[in-house]
């Protein structure tokens, strides 16, 4: 019998924050015990939406949101609540 590929996905909540994303992580890590797998991840929750008003804050020349940004988005990732 021939092995099956199995592919995961998990976005919007399942990467709300580092608490979710660890859960995320060991269910993958199970799921990988059983043969091939492919995993296909979204932007943490909120990311999108706040990548996009930084994008149009800067067109208007307001410069330091991206910087904003990043400093928020690297905080957020190694949050747990």
């Amino acid at each position: 019998m021939a092995h099956r590929l199995k592919v995961m996905k998990f976005g919007g909540t399942s990467m709300g924050d580092a608490v979710c994303i660890k859960r995320a992580t060991d269910i993958v890590c199970e799921a990988a015990k059983d043969g091939a797998l492919v995993v296909v991840v979204s932007a943490m929750g909120g990311v999108t939406n706040r990548l996009v008003a930084a994008a149009h804050s800067s067109l208007k020349g307001e410069m330091k949101a991206g910087e904003m940004l990043e400093a928020d988005l690297r905080q957020q990732h190694f949050e747990r609540d």
